[in-house]
């Protein structure tokens, strides 16, 4: 019988993260949401391996509304990949869940992602006279896909490594 534990703790990361956590960060700021996220770590302990895995709390613009609740999708080796991981959750599903009024803010050419999906989506454009922001948008979700590919791919090692 294999021995697991799992740690939970808050998480308050440091400044210049970059990547997903700070276009989270802006994003949220664009869409006019009050308080910065909540981000909560957590260990899982199997045997001799160490992963970590973020669920990061937004609150509700209102409140009367509810908030939202993202974690990370796979297990990662430290706090700061399971951050960025649970980050580009937030970040391409609040850009499906508020799409209209992402569509006035810089990140409107982002993928973004449906509730379930694993795989991200990319808006349809009209009026556009130039093909560069279509193509630069077709071009993240491309990267996307790939990155998404990967963490799949490491998660399958990982199971059989374990297993």
């Amino acid at each position: 019988m294999e021995n697991s534990s799992k740690k939970t703790q808050e998480f308050f990361p440091k400044g210049g993260n970059g990547g997903y956590a700070e276009q989270l960060e802006l994003l949220l700021k664009q869409l006019r949401f009050p308080n910065k996220p909540i981000h909560h770590a957590e260990q899982v302990i199997k045997g001799f391996r160490k992963d970590w895995t973020m669920k990061i709390y937004i609150q509700a613009r209102e409140e009367k509304c509810q908030g939202h609740v993202f974690k990370s999708r796979h297990l990662r080796a430290n706090k700061e990949a399971a951050l960025q991981d649970a980050s580009r959750e937030a970040f391409m599903r609040l850009c499906k869940i508020y799409s209209i009024e992402v569509a006035s803010t810089p990140f409107f050419l982002h993928p973004f992602h449906e509730c379930g999906d694993r795989r991200c989506h990319i808006r349809k454009f009209r009026g556009f006279e130039e093909q560069s922001p279509i193509h630069f948008s077709m071009w993240m979700w491309a990267a996307d896909e790939a990155y998404e590919e990967a963490l799949e791919e490491l998660d399958m090692l990982r199971s059989k490594i374990a297993g």
